[in-house]
């Protein structure tokens, strides 16, 4: 734990890794004497890595920085001011708000009641018009896989347009659906290094794509801005895949303290824990009560409000897994506030 102000600060907000892994700790403590040299801009060594680890060639990877990038890039290529991008929501709020800022018209697909993603709404949704089909599968903020690979071959062989899987807790899941890039051209995939790998700080992403696309992608951002990714960030990367033993066994422990987490709040009255397949906790209220970020805040503790995701229900809090001894604290702070306001 940490204080400021004499308080105690436990921020939840963000579904990070609680703990750092240590290998990419000292990778990036090596690395720091060389942050007067530019990165390696094709970040080649990084990419052998990948593509050994995934058994995919390396044409059809990019590094970028963090999903954010990942998204900005993808849809800047693009952009138009007549095509449209299909949304489940809720889902995670970056791909509205980019493909707001890059005028994209955005159609909306509302998850069904149990939070599942109705595919023949998704593929009725598509016209003439449509570029994009975004899934961020598992889903934020709703933690439930929205489509397996049956379904997402249904929507590549119905649809011309480019269908992006956002796979960033990948490592917490082991699902993809990376064996369907070589027969499909429209698929692309993100994935990132901020959550099961704990580099949140770093901001590295990436994109997996047919050749073309990446080549597209290197082209306009290769281009322009060809240090993209710090150095820091390529080593602490190469960190996860230079010593898997230990990277496995750093995400063992993060689902085994998530787990410990769900079981010690699961023991307060009133409060259902929900599955989620990703790096936070979902907890369902029996009944509402008021304000619970802004009473956690009080108590030092910190989690996400749910009024940035549209159609979400107001009684599921979202909460990121706190470290081991901080577990108690939240547990006594939530028990508090659900039993007496």
């Amino acid at each position: 734990m940490t204080k400021a102000n004499k308080q105690i600060i436990i921020d939840l907000r963000f579904g990070e890794n609680p703990e750092a892994f240590l290998p990419a700790v000292r990778a990036v403590k090596e690395e720091a004497e060389k942050i007067n040299k530019y990165p390696e801009p094709k970040r080649e060594q990084l990419i052998n890595y990948i593509s050994k680890n995934e058994k995919i060639n390396k044409e059809n990877i990019y590094i970028t920085n963090g999903i954010d990038g990942a998204i900005n890039i993808v849809f800047s290529i693009y952009a138009d001011k007549k095509s449209e991008i299909i949304l489940p929501v809720p889902t995670f709020p970056d791909y509205e708000f980019s493909a707001k800022d890059l005028k994209y018209k955005i159609k909306k697909v509302p998850l069904e009641k149990d939070f599942s993603l109705d595919i023949d709404k998704v593929i009725k949704s598509i016209t003439k018009s449509t570029k994009f089909i975004v899934i961020v599968n598992p889903n934020n903020p709703t933690g439930n896989q929205l489509i397996n690979n049956k379904d997402l071959e249904r929507i590549l062989k119905s649809f011309k347009g480019l269908v992006i899987i956002d796979e960033i807790y990948f490592e917490l899941t082991g699902e993809t659906s990376i064996q369907l890039l070589n027969n499909y051209r429209n698929l692309i995939l993100f994935r990132g290094f901020s959550k099961g790998y704990g580099l949140a700080g770093l901001r590295i992403g990436i994109i997996f794509a047919n050749k073309k696309i990446i080549q597209k992608i290197n082209e306009t951002e290769g281009r322009s801005n060809k240090f993209i990714v710090n150095r820091l960030a390529l080593r602490a990367a190469e960190s996860v895949f230079l010593n898997l033993p230990l990277t496995r066994e750093y995400i063992n422990n993060f689902l085994n303290t998530k787990n410990e987490f769900e079981n010690q709040i699961s023991k307060i009255k009133g409060i259902q824990v929900l599955e989620s397949k990703t790096s936070f906790s979902l907890f369902k209220l029996a009944k509402l009560s008021n304000n619970i970020p802004d009473k956690l805040k009080s108590k030092g503790i910190l989690i996400k409000s749910t009024k940035v995701y549209e159609n979400f229900p107001n009684n599921i809090m979202i909460i990121g897994v706190p470290k081991k001894e901080e577990i108690q604290y939240v547990y006594n702070s939530i028990k508090e506030i659900i039993q007496y306001g």
